[in-house]
C-alpha cells in the first residue's frame, strides 16, 4: 500500500471503533474495497473505500461522529460540500488534500475518505444473509420500481392539503368531496400523529377521513402517540367520547411504533427556552416539556425529519408545525437530510406555520 491506502485503512479502522462502539453495522461495498478485501491489496491508484450502511444507522453515526471531539476529522454530505455530486456521506481526514490524475491534468480533490451509501431498502429490516442485503438495497436504490398507484398518490396529496387545513383550524369540504369522486381507492391507509396530547389532529383526520374510508371500503387506521400515560389517557377518553376509531400509545417519538405511515404529522416542542412568551398568557400553565425545545426550539423538529424516513411507505409525506420564524431553517433541515417536495403552508395570519416533504425510496 502507499502512504494514501494507509490513511485510508487506518481511517477505516477508526470508523469501525465508532461503530462498534454504537453498536452501528455497516459493510464493504465497491470494486476498491471488494478487490482489498478478496486479494489483499489495492489498485495501484486507488485510496478511496466504501461502506454501505442502512439510513436509520448513518444518522446514529453522524451522532455519534458530531459528539466526538476531534478537528482532524468531519462528515461531508451534499450539503455541507458543493463539491460532491450524489447523496452519499463521507468520513473524512481533514489533514490530508488528494491529487489524482485526470487526464495528464493536476485536479485538487477534498482530503481522503471513507464514502459512506446509505440504504433505504425496507427488507434491509429483516434478517438476511450479507448477498441478499447488498442485494435488495441496491435494487431498492437504483432500479426503477413496478406500477406506481396514481389514486393513492392523489389521496396521498389531497390528504396532505387536508392535513394543513386541518392544522389551521378549516374544514375541507372540497378536499372531502373530490377524495369521494374518486373510483377505487388502496386498501390500507395509515397515518401517525405524534406528540398527540389531547389527539386533537388526530381525532379531526379520523372525523373527516373515515366516512369516505368506509364508503370507499379502505381500512383507515389512525394512531397518536405521546410521552406522558396521562396524557394519552385523555386522548383515549376524548376519542370515546366522540366514538371515533383512534388508537393512542405511550412512546417516545417513535421508540413504540411499529409499521410504516402514509402520512406522519407532529405538532412538537418548537419553542426556544429563552422565549420571554413562555412567561406571558395561557402557556404559563401548560407544561413545559409540550413547549420548549433545544437548539434554539429545534431539536425535536430536526429528530423528528432525521427518523422519520424508515417509518414512511415509499413517497409517505411528514408534516410538521412550527413557529412562525422557524419555516427557511425546518425547510434546511429538511433538504440536508434528503427530503423531496418541501414546502411551507401559512396560516391565516400569513404566517408560515407546517412544512412538509416526502420521502422516496
Amino acid at each position: 500500500m502507499n502512504k494514501a491506502q494507509e490513511k485510508a485503512i487506518n481511517l477505516l479502522k477508526e470508523m469501525k471503533d465508532i461503530c462498534d462502539a454504537n453498536k452501528i453495522p455497516f459493510f464493504l461495498i465497491g470494486s476498491y474495497a471488494l478487490r482489498a478485501f478478496r486479494s489483499g491489496s489495492f489498485e495501484s491508484d486507488a485510496c478511496n473505500l466504501e461502506v454501505g450502511m442502512l439510513y436509520k444507522d448513518v444518522i446514529k453515526f453522524k451522532n455519534a461522529v458530531s459528539c466526538i471531539d476531534d478537528e482532524r476529522r468531519c462528515l461531508e454530505s451534499l450539503y455541507t460540500n458543493p463539491q460532491l455530486k450524489s447523496h452519499y456521506f463521507r468520513y473524512v481526514d481533514k489533514e490530508t488534500l488528494y491529487f489524482p490524475l485526470k487526464n495528464n491534468i493536476n485536479i485538487k480533490e477534498f482530503g481522503i475518505s471513507i464514502n459512506i451509501i446509505p440504504f433505504y431498502s425496507t427488507k434491509c429490516e429483516k434478517k438476511m444473509s450479507l448477498e441478499k442485503l447488498i442485494y435488495y438495497s441496491w435494487i431498492r436504490n437504483h432500479a426503477k420500481g413496478g406500477k406506481k398507484n396514481g389514486l393513492k398518490n392523489k389521496i396521498k396529496r389531497k390528504s396532505i392539503k387536508m392535513v394543513g387545513r386541518l392544522v389551521n383550524g378549516n374544514s375541507p369540504n372540497k378536499m372531502l368531496k373530490a377524495l369521494e369522486k374518486l373510483e377505487e381507492n388502496p386498501p390500507h391507509f395509515r397515518i401517525l400523529d405524534l406528540g398527540t396530547g389531547t389527539g386533537a389532529i388526530a381525532l379531526a383526520l379520523a372525523s373527516e377521513l373515515s366516512p369516505i374510508c368506509q364508503k370507499k371500503h379502505i381500512q383507515l387506521d389512525v394512531i397518536g402517540v405521546d410521552l406522558m400515560p396521562e396524557v394519552v389517557k385523555l386522548a383515549q377518553s376524548n376519542a370515546e367520547k366522540n366514538q371515533l376509531k383512534v388508537q393512542f400509545l405511550q412512546s417516545r417519538w417513535f421508540e413504540n411504533v411499529e409499521g410504516q405511515f402514509d402520512i406522519i404529522v407532529s405538532n412538537p416542542p418548537y419553542i426556544d427556552e429563552t422565549d420571554e412568551h413562555l412567561s406571558q398568557g395561557d402557556v404559563r400553565f401548560e407544561p413545559r416539556s409540550a413547549l420548549v425545545a433545544g437548539e434554539n426550539g429545534l431539536a425535536d423538529l430536526r429528530h423528528l425529519i432525521e427518523c422519520a424516513p424508515v417509518h414512511l411507505k415509499d413517497n409517505g409525506y411528514l408534516l410538521l408545525e412550527h413557529g412562525w420564524k422557524q419555516g427557511e431553517e425546518v425547510r434546511s433541515i429538511f433538504w440536508q437530510n434528503h427530503w423531496q417536495g418541501v414546502a411551507t403552508i401559512r396560516d391565516y395570519g400569513d404566517n408560515e406555520r407546517v412544512t412538509l416533504g416526502y420521502w422516496k425510496r
